[in-house]
């Protein structure tokens, strides 16, 4: 999907997203090393961070731009082999990424204890109350939400970001490609 692979650059450049997004501080990512992994062939997790630190829990990352009754199973059924495979004892968090609410299921029953604990943590893009000034990966995050007519100021705001904040020429380049992407799509 190709929402899946623009997420995965996102994180893998500006990996202090993620912990910003949920509200922690982006210096946390500088403990983790983030990467795709196969569980198994059928099973793909979009994203995991993996803790420098064994004082530190997994994050497991899955982005939802489709609806599908099934995402909570093969969220779960991901984390658990993950853990089954690697490390049992490991301490864990998820983080599902909905493009708006009506992409999560309906029917969480299964899943209503996990899903009200500190282990899993919903964002819906759509609803997500982006920072003012914000840094620059919930910045390109952004975008997905601002008016069309708000959209050139803001971008001009991130390239500014992006060639001020970012000395290696080449994330600088990456970040720009995100954007550039996210506008054609």
């Amino acid at each position: 999907m190709e929402t899946d692979s623009f997420f995965c650059q996102l994180f893998k450049q500006l990996p202090e997203t993620l912990f910003q997004l949920i509200g922690l501080p982006g210096e946390r990512a500088r403990a983790y090393r983030f990467d795709s992994v196969e569980v198994k062939k059928p099973l793909r997790i979009d994203g995991l961070f993996l803790p420098n630190s064994d004082d530190l829990p997994l994050y497991f990352l899955e982005v939802q731009f489709q609806r599908s009754a099934k995402f909570y199973a093969n969220l779960f059924a991901k984390v658990f082999s993950f853990l089954e495979e690697n490390d049992p004892g490991q301490d864990w968090r998820a983080v599902a990424i909905f493009e708006n609410r009506r992409m999560e299921p309906k029917r969480r029953d299964g899943y209503q204890e996990l899903l009200g604990s500190a282990r899993v943590t919903r964002i819906y893009l759509d609803e997500y109350a982006v920072p003012p000034n914000p840094p620059l990966g919930l910045g390109i995050l952004g975008l997905m939400k601002v008016p069309k007519s708000d959209v050139s100021t803001l971008v001009d705001e991130l390239f500014h970001k992006a060639e001020n904040q970012i000395t290696d020429s080449v994330p600088r380049e990456t970040v720009i490609e995100l954007v550039e992407g996210l506008l054609l799509r």
